[in-house]
Order: structure tokens, then C-alpha cells, then sequence
């Protein structure tokens, strides 16, 4: 990582080729005795800068992307491209006088992140915001029916979210266009001799968080996996056995609702 100093440098020097190219475009005079050949320099440094401040902070966007993969079981590769763009939107916006890079960097890093996990990597076909407010609202679907033991009803969900009902029914209404993987493709085709059609398991997997579904694929040996214990997954996810065991009954709970007893069964 850089120091303070080197931070403040670079900027200096990214400063100075952004000042350089503009005066290369003629969007303003150079000042006096300044040769295209001097722009030219500054330009390049300016552009070794910016790339030496984005490859020296790359350790970033590991150490805000894991975290965020280990909650949703996404694939951590597919955040990292999306964290590295916050990064570099970062570094066109540092000041070195209102803090360190980390400090602006971090918040960036996991913005992109996050906008990409709510969307499953663009495959739920709905701006951020939307699919911010989906999760929230499955989230919380989910967490009243852990302490209730029962579905909630929609007036409760939507007093939780703070929005109205009719965007609550909308949104818990919303079903995305999900394939299994193929973990979960050998699943079905082990369970055929049960007549469960890959189709119905498709659509029962898709209801779930990305965390519900990786727990249930964990606890009970999905695709060929080694079916783990409660506390084995906490260890892998990194959370209390008992987080395990709420997302694993909210999980079941919803697969159980109406239509769906004798697939979840």
C-alpha cells in the first residue's frame, strides 16, 4: 500500500497530466515557455500515475469483494471486475486533502459490488435500485417467517419495508428468469425417479436468496456435493450456526408454501 505521501504525489501528477491534455486540446493556454513536448511528458506521467495508484490499491477490492461473496455465494471473479471499475472511478475522484485513498476507494469498490450482487451478475433484468428493493423485501419476507413460523402476510412485510403494499406485492411477485447451474442441473436428474421436473426446481431454487440456495446445496448434498452439518457451514460461510439454521428454515418454509408441498417435500 502507499503512503500518504506517495498518494498526494500521484495525485499531483495525475493532476498535471489532465491539465496537460486539456492544454493539448486548446481548451486553454499553456503558460509561457511550455513546449508540446514538455505537455507530452507531463501527459504520460500523468497516465503512469493514475495506473500505478489503481494497480497499488488492487488489494482493495479483495478485501471489500470477499465478504460480499461469502453473504450472497456469487462468484467472487465476477465482483472483482465489477469492484475494479469503482476502483478506477475512485481514482478519478481522489483528493488527497479529504483523506486517504482507501478511504475513497472502499466505499466505491463496494458500491459496484453490490449493485452487481443485487442483480445476480444482470440476470434479473431490473435496474439496481429495484433489485435493491427486492432483496430487501424477500429479506425480510424471509426473516418474519423464520420468527413467526408461518408466511407473513403482505401488510406486515410492507411495514417492515416502509413501502406501500402495492409495491410490495409487486416486487415479492416478481419471479427472475434463473437456470440452474449444473450442480444443481445433476440434482434433478438424480431426482427424476421422484418425477420432479427440472423446470418446477428451477423455478423453487429462483424464490430463494443466493445465500438460501447455497445452504440448502450444503446442508443437503445438492449436485453431488458432500452433504455438511449445520456448524461445517457456518464455518464455510463464516457466520453462527444459528444464521444457518434461520436461513435454512426460511429457505424450506417458502418451498413449502402454497403449490409448492409436494416438490419441497
Amino acid at each position: 500500500m502507499l503512503t500518504p505521501q506517495q498518494e498526494a504525489d500521484l495525485s499531483r501528477r495525475i493532476e498535471a497530466g489532465l491539465v496537460a491534455d486539456a492544454v493539448a486540446a486548446g481548451m486553454f493556454a499553456a503558460a509561457a515557455g511550455a513546449t508540446p513536448e514538455e505537455l507530452a511528458r507531463l501527459s504520460a506521467q500523468g497516465r503512469a500515475a493514475f495506473a500505478e495508484l489503481v494497480e497499488r490499491n488492487l488489494a482493495l477490492v479483495g478485501f471489500v469483494v470477499a465478504p460480499i461473496a461469502r453473504a450472497t455465494g456469487l462468484d467472487r471473479d465476477e465482483l472483482a471486475q465489477e469492484g475494479r471499475v469503482g476502483l478506477v472511478e475512485a481514482a478519478w475522484r481522489f483528493d488527497p486533502t479529504r483523506g486517504s485513498f482507501a478511504s475513497c476507494a472502499i466505499p466505491w469498490i463496494r458500491m459496484r459490488a453490490w449493485d452487481e450482487a443485487v442483480t445476480a451478475h444482470g440476470s434479473l433484468g431490473m435496474p439496481p435500485r429495484r433489485a435493491r428493493q427486492w432483496r430487501r423485501a424477500l429479506a425480510i419476507r424471509d426473516a418474519l417467517a423464520s420468527g413467526m413460523a408461518r408466511a407473513p402476510r403482505l401488510d406486515e412485510v410492507a411495514a417492515q419495508t416502509g413501502e406501500s403494499e402495492a409495491v410490495v406485492r409487486s416486487l415479492l411477485a416478481f419471479r427472475p428468469a434463473c437456470r440452474l447451474t449444473p450442480e444443481h442441473e445433476e440434482a434433478v436428474t438424480a431426482a427424476e425417479p421422484r418425477e420432479v421436473a427440472a423446470l418446477d426446481v428451477s423455478g423453487m431454487l429462483a424464490r430463494l436468496s443466493p445465500i438460501q440456495r447455497r445452504i440448502l446445496v450444503l446442508r443437503h448434498g445438492l449436485g453431488g456435493e458432500e452433504m455438511l452439518s449445520t456448524a461445517r457451514i457456518a464455518d464455510v460461510l463464516r457466520c453462527s450456526p444459528s444464521t444457518v439454521r434461520r436461513y435454512e428454515q426460511a429457505a424450506l418454509t417458502l418451498l413449502r408454501g402454497p403449490g409448492e408441498g409436494a416438490l419441497a417435500a
